[in-house]
């Protein structure tokens, strides 16, 4: 099981893994929001909480302020309902988490991803 040690986000045993192919996404999600401390958004509280429960499950801890920076900084371009409205349960989230990687990838958000060699 591969796994990253993500400098400001606390690591613990991963219950589940993270696609391989979208690890390096994911750091760059987790650098990004490793010094966010934000207050969450008390209308996402079911987003951030659920966000913040699936990176538990991939082994990141994360705060509920980090966790909506995650919804906050990369579901800006999602139109569909179930983006617009946040995620109702773990599932849900961990499917975010993907499409937010798969985003990352492909230049769709955060057009400095990949310039920084070493992302």
């Amino acid at each position: 099981m591969q796994h990253l040690v993500i400098t400001g986000i606390d690591n613990t045993p991963p219950k589940e893994s993270f696609p391989v192919e979208l690890l390096p996404a994911l750091r760059y999600i987790l650098d990004d929001i490793s010094g966010d401390d934000r207050e969450p958004d008390p209308l996402r509280q079911v987003t951030s909480s659920s966000i913040q429960a699936a990176l538990l499950d991939y082994g990141y801890v994360v705060t509920p302020g980090q966790a909506e920076a995650v919804y906050s900084n990369y579901s800006f371009n999602k139109w569909a309902s179930w983006y617009c409205d946040g995620c109702t349960d773990v599932d849900d989230a961990k499917l975010m988490l993907n499409e937010f990687c798969r985003d990352v990838l492909q230049g769709e958000n955060h057009i400095g991803y990949g310039q920084d060699p070493e992302i």
